[in-house]
């Protein structure tokens, strides 16, 4: 059994902003965070303390000395979510710093760039098939895997970044001009979507 959700992206790409915001440790700027029911977002931060719905949500820091049983194996570490989520229905959201991890951990994973879901799908779909550069670049990194995509350019500022302008088209190695005036929606099959206006996925698949 795999856990659910994993965010993945370069560093800085707003992963661990997202993480922060189901436990209500930041307010969102925009959206809703539908659980159970209730939109989550809707609470200030500081009422989330007491609302009966904080005792459903747990995080553990990347902090290893300090999250993580040192008398577990590495296999009981990483097997454990997966256990719990059989056993009492967990949802887990997971911040991977090794690619190769999200293989046994996640049934979907997210990929961030600047703060945006640029892909989004079931693992196998993303990672066997990226349609985005971005994926592209990330999956390549790991050894042995495929021929290695390199990304050139500069990363934009995250700060106001232009609504109209696709944000990693400063680094895209081929940008048409309607990636600078029509920022990218998500879009694709059903299954698997990406923020891109060059994003192919194979014929069979049904469009969204």
């Amino acid at each position: 059994m795999r856990c659910p959700g994993t965010p993945s992206g370069e560093s800085d790409c707003g992963n661990c902003t997202l993480m922060q915001l189901p436990t209500r440790l930041l307010d969102p700027s925009e959206g809703r965070l539908a659980f159970g029911g209730v939109d989550l977002a809707a609470l200030p931060a500081h009422r989330f303390a007491r609302h009966p719905a904080r005792a459903d949500h747990q995080m553990d820091f990347q902090d290893s000395t300090g999250s993580l049983n040192p008398r577990y194996t590495a296999h009981n570490t990483i097997s454990g979510p997966c256990k719990l989520r059989r056993e009492l229905g967990l949802a887990t959201l997971f911040v991977p710093h090794d690619l190769n991890v999200v293989r046994l951990l996640t049934d979907r994973v997210a990929v961030m760039y600047l703060g945006k879901i640029v892909e989004m799908g079931p693992f196998a779909n993303v990672f066997e098939q990226p349609a985005h550069t971005c994926t592209q670049a990330l999956v390549s990194a790991i050894p042995g895997c495929r021929p290695r995509v390199r990304l050139d350019g500069e990363i934009s500022s995250p700060i106001d970044p232009p609504p109209t302008v696709c944000r990693f088209a400063s680094r895209c190695p081929a940008v048409p001009d309607r990636c600078l005036r029509e920022a990218p929606a998500l879009h694709g099959p059903a299954a698997t979507v990406a923020a891109c206006h060059l994003a192919r996925w194979p014929a069979t698949a049904p469009a969204s």
